[in-house]
Parts: structure tokens; sequence; C-alpha cells
């Protein structure tokens, strides 16, 4: 306070967290930050991972914030030799109890480290810590046995939640702004708390809603239109949602989540005329109190979907819902981490380390977060099986071979013969490889998983009709490459809604259709791209039959490479972005109108 810096003097301050992780300083140290302060010491605030500042330092800003690394066995090591210590190989990888040289091990106290720190050679200390770290897991796994069974198992926070990508960073923007509103930083129309969170099945939309909630201290009120609907006819239901809006509006903070928000489609739709009126009187009523919750204060509003082209426009529009967050499928890192999280205290030591881990995550390729935590589920499950019968400890503890069961029982429910991931290999690599060629957007993933495969890559926004050549060529590629490699196509490029075929037929229908982008089509008027006439539909038909020759020629030109993606997918099982572009950067762009036939 105008004072000359304190030189050489420190304040570190231990916040003392409650339930909810919320800070607050003890009385003594109070009493000790406000003479340091005085005196222009330097003050050190020690927080854990997702803790909120001291209330009692809200105000101040800190210069500098620093997040410190997990301690790790690596990390002892390094300390060792930086002591001048000598530290053999054998010390710092997989360590007798089981732990990999990364694994986070910051549940050791003080006490612990100081204990093993006594170890006078590097062999001792790293012996001392094996010991601690068996001792310590053995009370964890008994722990969250416990936990489970009485229900106290603490709910999720974003931080929980593996997989988000790009999207947590807005995730945790806006919980800070409700932070911020909280405290009197910002006012309410300021913070933008609504999202539509789309994406398939399983990735974590509802939980990504109840770990808002539990950021910001709210509940979650669930106004999906099923649950609404259960309370009777549409007098009844509209009521239903004004009383979960008014509890909203009463208990904020909190979040108001509407799931499977697909159910509110679009009011242009007037293929069945009832329907049609009913579903307006039902997203009329969601935009009218949608409307008041954007004004309500403290109320964060989640839409979530697995088709968000199905709403109704007016439901996500910028006010009614400010950030719309695609959810994607986990990469293997993610479902690693997801498996352990269900795992909890009672995966066995070193078990992330085993062979059967690995063959675990192949398994999960491509699967959701769900999918990891049903493994996670019927591995415990297959354990419990096998303690009834044993004369040893009852306490489950998964071991290699349970998890290793377990796979093969969930497998065993939906079984593919071995030449199947070739053939889905060869499939997904003709899309990667045709779709280089033809710069289509650059894949983030590309997946093969023992029910099927898959590729992430962005979507196109505005398509010419040059473009909607490159990505029917590209959309074909896949069986065109199983034509080439397999001697004939399987199901898999037409199976469902969302198949390539299926894409292809869309696309071309619009192409021809919906968008006019057929030069010598006489009479551009918008039309439903079901709704085509003769000209426009043998257009569609043309377009398809021109993509399927060139896929097939290019397919045939790009076989090396084609089998060169092919292998790394079935070594790999999960590409990520670097090494999609690694593969497919050997590969150059040609130009389209010499790689298609000239249309």
């Amino acid at each position: 306070m105008g004072r000359a810096p304190w030189p050489g003097r420190f304040l570190k301050c231990d916040p003392v967290q409650d339930a909810d992780r919320t800070s607050s300083l003890p009385w003594h140290e109070i009493k000790s930050l406000d003479s340091a302060l005085m005196l222009g010491a330097t003050v050190v605030v020690q927080l854990e991972i997702g803790a909120s500042m001291p209330e009692q330092l809200r105000a101040i800003a800190f210069p500098h914030e620093l997040t410190l690394p997990v301690l790790s066995r690596d990390d002892i090591a390094a300390m060792l030799r930086a002591c001048g210590t000598p530290v053999p190989d054998a010390c710092d990888e997989t360590g007798a109890a089981g732990s990999s040289a990364a694994a986070d091990m910051t549940y050791l106290t003080t006490t612990h480290l100081a204990h093993i720190w006594a170890g006078e050679t590097a062999a001792e200390v790293f012996a001392r810590l094996d010991a601690v770290e068996a001792c310590l897991h053995q009370g964890m796994a008994s722990e969250a046995l416990s936990a489970r069974t009485s229900g106290s198992e603490p709910s999720p926070r974003l931080r929980d939640i593996h997989g988000l990508g790009r999207a947590r960073d807005k995730l945790e923007r806006v919980v800070a702004d409700v932070e911020d509103w909280k405290d009197g930083a910002l006012e309410w129309p300021e913070v933008g708390a609504s999202f539509l969170l789309h994406g398939p099945a399983g990735v974590g939309k509802t939980s990504v809603a109840h770990a808002i909630a539990n950021e910001i201290g709210g509940e979650v009120i669930d106004l999906s239109y099923t649950t609404v609907q259960a309370a009777g006819h549409l007098g009844k239901m509209l009521a239903a949602l004004d009383a979960g809006v008014e509890r909203a509006r009463d208990t904020a903070p909190a979040v108001v989540l509407v799931d499977e928000a697909d159910c509110l489609s679009d009011r242009a739709d007037t293929s069945d005329p009832h329907a049609a009126s009913y579903r307006r009187s039902v997203v009329n009523g969601y935009l009218t109190r949608l409307t008041m919750l954007a004004d309500s204060p403290g109320v964060v509003v989640v839409l979530a979907t697995n088709h968000p082209d199905q709403l109704d426009p007016a439901l996500i529009r910028a006010g009614r819902c400010d950030h719309h967050i695609a959810l994607h499928r986990p990469d293997r890192t993610a479902l690693g981490l997801i498996l352990r999280d269900n795992l909890g205290g009672r995966a066995a030591l070193g078990l992330e380390t085993k062979a059967e881990w690995t063959a675990a995550l192949d398994g999960l390729a491509g699967g959701t977060g769900a999918d990891a935590a049903h493994l996670a589920r019927e591995s415990i499950a297959i354990t419990r099986t096998r303690i009834r019968n044993s004369s040893g400890s009852k306490i489950v503890t998964v071991e290699a071979q349970d998890l290793l069961a377990a796979v093969h029982a969930i497998e065993g429910t939906d079984p593919v013969t071995p030449a199947d991931p070739h053939r889905m290999a060869i499939h997904e690599a003709g899309h990667l490889v045709v779709g280089h060629v033809l710069n289509r957007p650059a894949p983030v993933r590309a997946w093969l998983g023992p029910r099927g495969a898959g590729i992430q890559a962005p979507r196109v926004r505005v398509y010419i009709l040059a473009a909607v050549r490159d990505e029917l060529v590209s959309l074909l590629a896949g069986r065109a490459a199983e034509m080439i490699f397999c001697e004939g196509v399987s199901s898999g490029g037409g199976d469902g809604p969302t198949s390539d075929l299926a894409q292809a037929t869309r696309l071309a229908s619009r192409a021809a259709g919906e968008w006019h982008l057929i030069q010598d089509d006489p009479l551009p008027v918008w039309q439903p791209h079901d709704h085509l006439t003769p000209s426009q539909a043998r257009a569609m038909s043309q377009l398809l039959e021109d993509a399927q020759t060139d896929a097939c020629r290019m397919a045939e030109t790009w076989r090396a490479d084609i089998t060169r993606v092919a292998d790394a997918l079935m070594r790999e099982r999960d590409l990520n972005a670097e090494q999609l572009q690694g593969l497919l950067g050997q590969i150059r762009h040609e130009d389209t109108c010499h790689v298609r036939l000239v249309h």
C-alpha cells in the first residue's frame, strides 16, 4: 500500500475449502495477510484446481497465476537427479506397485513425501514410494466402494468430463461469467448463458448440463418435452412448463435442461396438418417460456439434441440460445480417462500398463463416454462374480483378466468376422485419400472399432456445384475402395439415414432441386428436395452416376495410398488430426478438373 516490497519476505496462504470447493481464509491467516500486505510482502495463495479464490481476496488483482503440474514418478526421479543422486532407469519406470512413470500421485501428503525422501538411495526412495502407494491404493479402493454403496459419490464437475475438446473453453468461460454475476461484477445480459449442445447419443450432453449446475451451485430443472408432456393434455403440459420456469427463477442460480430438443421440430413442416397444429402450439409455448428464461438472472438454459437440423430455427436463434456447441465422440485418450474414472478405486494397480487395457481401448475406438462407462460396469460385475467363489479378499479389484472378459462379453453381443475390420479400414481409407486429393475439409479424427468405423471432419456450410460434385465423389469413395480391394461392396455404405449413400442422395437431391445448382434448370422456384420434377430427378441421378464413376477411377489411381492409410488405421485404431496429416500430407492435392471427369 504505497510501501516498497518487503524484500525476501513471503506469506503463503492455505485457504480452507468446504464441500462445494468454496474457499475461505481462517481468521489467523486474515490477520497475517493484512500485516503482510501493508508491509509490501509477496503473498502466495495456494489453491487446488477448480477451487474458487477466497472471498476476502476476490477484489485483489493478483499479477501472476501459475498452474503447477501434478506430481509423478518422473518428477521424483528428476528431483533426485537434480540433487546429484544416481537414479537407475528401472527406478523411474513402472514401479513395483504398478504405477506408470507419468501417473498422477497428488494423493501423497507432505508426511508421505517426507517418509519417502528419507530413503538413502534412489532405490530405497522408490521402494518406500511403492510401499506407500500400495497401502494407499488398498485404502482408496475400500473408500470408493463405501462411497458408491452409500450414494455419496461427488457430483460431476466440468473437469470430470473428458473429451470436451474446444467446447470446454466456452463452457468454462460462461461458468466464470456466472460467478462474476454472482459477485456483482457483471450484469446478467452480459453473460449469455444459453446453450445448444448437439452430438451423437452418449457423448455427455446431459452430463454437461449437470456439471454446469454443480459448477454454479444450482439444481437442474428438467423441462424436456417428454417430461412436461406427461402432465396431460396441452393445457396441463403448458402449466407444467410454467411451473418449471417459476421454479428456475425462484431458485436461481439454476440450469434448465430441455433434453431431446428435436421433439420441438420445425413448425414449417405441414406434412401432417393435425400434428402440425399441435406442434405449433407446443413450440410456441416453449418459445415464450425460453424468452422469459433468457431474461431471468441466474438461469442457464441448455438444449440438448442428437439432431440439431430438426429443431425449429426460432428455438436456437441468438438470444434464446447463444452458444451452439458440438460434442464429438471422445478420442482414445479421453476414453481411457473415462474408463479409469468409472472403474474408480476398484482398478488393480498397474492395470493401465497392461496389454488388456490396450485391448479395451481398441474395443472402445469410435465409442462414446457411455460405452466406456458400460465397459467399466461390466468389468466390475465380472469381478464380483469371480470373487464370490474365491476364498481370498472380498474387495472388488478389477484385474486385467476381468477387463478383457468384459471386452469379450460386450463384443459378443454384436460379433464381427475377422475380415470386417480390414474392409472397414479400406472403406474409411478410401474416404480419407480421395477427400484429401479433392481438397475437402481436413479430417480431425478417424477410428476403427469392433462395431464400426468413422471419420470426423468439419462440415461444409455453403455449396457451389463443383463442391457438390467433389463431396459426392468423396462420399462414394468408401464403396469404390471396397469394390477394388474387397471384390464387392458391403451393406455398411448404405446402412441407415446417416450412411454414405443416404448423405450422397440427399446432397444430390438438394443440389438438383432445392438449391437449383444445375444450370439448365429452367424454373428456379424453391421446393423441398424430396419433391423433384422429372428433369430434376434425372439431374440428381446423373450427379450420382458421375460421382460413382470418378470415385472408382480415383480409388484405383491412388490405390497404394489407400492401402498405406488402411494399414495405419488397422494398426493404430484411432488416428488424430496430426497423425492423419502425416499420412495424407504425403499425397499431393490435385486440380479437381483433372482428377474428376469434366462434367
